[in-house]
């Protein structure tokens, strides 16, 4: 019930009266849990644990996507993706980017190693970065944060399942560049 209701306040942002309707519970009662979830939320959340060899191979396959995306090498992308890759683009509907989610392996390939689309990233400095305690690749223009790449990877992390790219002007201001 917690979880619930805090999610349904914070991330969802409903107020205390649509949520005591949908679990009901009065808007008081609602006030209360979501007042003691956050209690019990930690200060801060602990990192995530990674070996060295984690990071090492981390940092070896993306460079290895980096460098089989900017010289559109189907045959290296193609030791890269998974099986079933998903490729997801978040422009928040104030920058122009890939509309829908691609989940075939066809299509994700070929949106990557083409030079008609994101023909514009090949033009950005890559720079591997923390980004939610993990290491992901920052897109910087003239010194300017302008996309991020985030690469999910499969249970054996050799190889590429998710592709996110957030283009979103709005969600790139909450990330911190300063530890480029």
């Amino acid at each position: 019930m917690e979880r619930a209701v805090f999610v349904l306040r914070e991330a969802f942002r409903y107020d205390y009266s649509e949520i005591a309707d949908w679990l009901g519970k009065t808007e008081s009662n609602c006030r209360q849990i979501f007042s003691r979830a956050r209690r019990n939320l930690p200060e801060r959340l602990p990192p995530i644990e990674q070996s060295d060899a984690d990071m090492i191979a981390k940092g070896e396959l993306l460079s290895r996507f980096t460098s089989a995306f900017l010289r559109y090498d189907v045959s290296a992308m193609l030791e890269l993706l998974a099986d079933q890759p998903v490729f997801t683009a978040d422009g928040g509907g104030v920058v122009h980017t890939v509309m829908r989610t691609m989940n075939v392996h066809k299509g994700v390939l070929a949106l990557l190693t083409s030079r008609r689309v994101l023909t514009r990233l090949r033009e950005r400095e890559w720079v591997p970065m923390w980004i939610n305690g993990e290491l992901q690749l920052a897109l910087m223009k003239e010194g300017q944060l302008s996309e991020v790449l985030c690469l999910e990877l499969d249970a054996s992390g050799e190889r590429i399942e998710g592709v996110y790219l957030v283009v979103n002007p709005n969600k790139l201001t909450s990330i911190d560049t300063s530890t480029l």
